[in-house]
């Protein structure tokens, strides 16, 4: 083999392995761009602590009433799509309670974040201490899943 057909073979090699990574990039772009994120903010924490939550979302809750997992606040123009959340009502002694047991533990302290749709607009409040939620966002039928992940930092 000369060097010419060396070099030739390396060349396509390389190219080959730039064209799988630029092609699992677009993939992966992809998959998600119908996904929000939260961003932390201790002002949304001090909001909950406080009782003084926007009256302008509705709210749920994920996990035991008496001792949730994570509760939210969702702009009124979303609808929720989920079999784990349930309605509740701010005003009430009972969403007090919520966020007055909300669960936390050694690791895993509460915070407070706004829950951003893809282009980070604000859509809604979330207050929990699970490190991690999938934020699924259909802007054009206005629906929302908000996903935590208690197996990746939760109970």
């Amino acid at each position: 083999m000369n060097v010419n057909q060396f070099e030739n073979k390396e060349i396509l090699r390389k190219a080959g392995k730039l064209l799988v990574f630029l092609f699992a990039v677009a993939m992966l772009a992809g998959c998600f761009e119908n996904y929000g994120r939260l961003k932390r903010d201790p002002q949304i924490q001090r909001a909950f602590e406080t009782y003084a939550v926007p009256s302008t979302y509705n709210y749920y809750f994920y996990g035991l009433s008496s001792y949730p997992w994570a509760i939210m606040g969702l702009d009124s123009e979303y609808q929720l799509r989920s079999r784990i959340w349930r309605k509740v009502d701010p005003n009430t002694e009972r969403f007090n309670r919520m966020v007055y047991w909300a669960w936390e533990d050694y690791v895993y302290h509460l915070y407070g974040a706004h829950i951003l749709d893809p282009d980070g607009l604000n859509i809604g409040i979330f207050y929990s201490s699970v490190w991690f939620a999938a934020v699924k966002v259909d802007r054009e039928a206005k629906i929302v899943e908000v996903m935590p992940h208690i197996f990746m930092g939760g109970p």
